[in-house]
């Protein structure tokens, strides 16, 4: 079917995961495994994780059996979300999703920090499409979101974040207060 907003995130040497949105069913947010052995892939059984229009999707891996997924979700006023998947051989199973800003979020980047930790980054329409950024604690499947941190007060778009350290990650964007000049700046992440 038509499939946008594709992310993936690597599970181990062997396993990957994909989630994207699924046109050919209600643009639902929608997971899969795929299984590598050589250069044979396998896909497994998708799974709806979010019943609603999503788009901006970023995923990455906590661990070998569990991941993190944000995007922004359309079907509740285009909040940013976030959602745990719990992998077991080729099944995904979702938690409950959260919302991490009440507003209008996009251009979302993900990344982990550790295996109950991940920093998100966005733009917040709700605060002048600034570029934010927020802290994810992870318990089991719940998700607890912090105090979200402008890293930058212009208008931001195309953002991909990476962790550089434990104490450290490294953000890249376009940077519309700037020509639209492409930038990019450490977060510290003491946040």
């Amino acid at each position: 079917a038509s499939t946008t907003w594709i992310s993936v995130t690597t599970l181990s040497s062997s396993q990957a995961l994909v989630c994207y949105q699924d046109g050919g069913n209600s643009s639902f947010g929608t997971a899969c495994i795929l299984d590598i052995s050589g250069s044979t892939i396998t896909s497994g059984t998708p799974i709806v994780f979010e019943s609603a229009n999503i788009i901006y999707i970023s995923v990455t891996t906590l661990s070998g059996t569990q991941a993190i997924v944000c995007y922004q979700d359309t079907g509740n006023s285009s909040f940013g979300t976030a959602c745990i998947l719990d992998i077991s051989g080729s099944t995904i199973t979702s938690g409950t999703p959260i919302v991490f800003e009440s507003a209008n979020t996009q251009y979302i980047s993900v990344t982990t920090l550790s295996s109950s930790q991940a920093l998100v980054c966005y733009v917040d329409g709700g605060n002048n499409y600034f570029g934010t950024a927020c802290i994810l604690d992870i318990s089991g499947s719940t998700i607890t979101s912090g105090t979200p941190v402008v890293f930058k007060n212009a208008s931001t778009t195309w953002i991909s974040v990476t962790t550089l350290s434990s104490a450290q990650a490294i953000v890249c964007y376009q940077d519309g207060g700037n020509s639209n000049y492409g930038t990019s700046k450490t977060i510290s992440l003491g946040l």
